[in-house]
């Protein structure tokens, strides 16, 4: 992660600490944990900080984005440990997206393909390819959680993407599967 990239919330674990607290929402944009500012962390670093001793708690600092307002706003966090649960009729594709810009108006990029992954099996998106739209609804101006929303679904039910690699537009439909994987704060959004 570079000195320009925002640490944005994927997504909550339902029924953790930072969901019971009912203040973080996803998109929110992570400033600081303990006071400590996170724009220059690797992501690896960001997960060290959150992460303590079950029983402490962890200040957090973020930035809750609507439209073209801002409002910081400080939560603190007790820790615990919290198992992923992922509802057995929750599919995804296996691709993960990022912003190129700092604004949900920034276009959507294909950042990565998980190996086995619906979109990897496929064969036919690539990293850096443009998400436009999903299932016929425009992505631009969208938070990273609503994207989340639209493409994750019943598993082994399929989702239509839209996208563009350099000038050319073509469409993927993709099943989805079920996901192992264990989201955490990150500028980029696992679906």
């Amino acid at each position: 992660m570079d000195g320009d990239s925002r640490v944005l919330v994927e997504r909550l674990s339902p029924g953790g600490p930072a969901a019971a607290c009912k203040a973080i929402s996803g998109g929110d944009e992570l400033i600081s944990v303990d006071k400590m500012d996170v724009s220059t962390k690797s992501l690896e670093q960001v997960h060290s900080m959150i992460g303590g001793i079950e029983g402490t708690s962890v200040h957090l600092c973020l930035c809750h984005a609507v439209g073209t307002s801002r409002a910081q706003y400080t939560v603190t966090v007790i820790r615990r440990a919290v198992e992923e649960v992922h509802p057995s009729h929750e599919g995804h594709i296996g691709m993960t997206l990022y912003r190129k810009g700092d604004d949900d108006s920034s276009p959507l990029l294909v950042e990565s393909l998980s190996p086995g992954g619906s979109a990897a099996s496929l064969g036919l998106i690539a990293v850096d390819d443009e998400l436009l739209s999903v299932n016929g609804e425009d992505v631009h101006f969208k938070p990273f959680s609503t994207v989340h929303d639209l493409i994750g679904g019943v598993e082994g039910t399929s989702v239509t993407l839209s996208l563009r690699r350099g000038g050319q537009y073509y469409t993927a439909q993709i099943v989805r599967k079920l996901s192992s994987s264990n989201p955490v704060s990150s500028p980029a959004i696992t679906i």
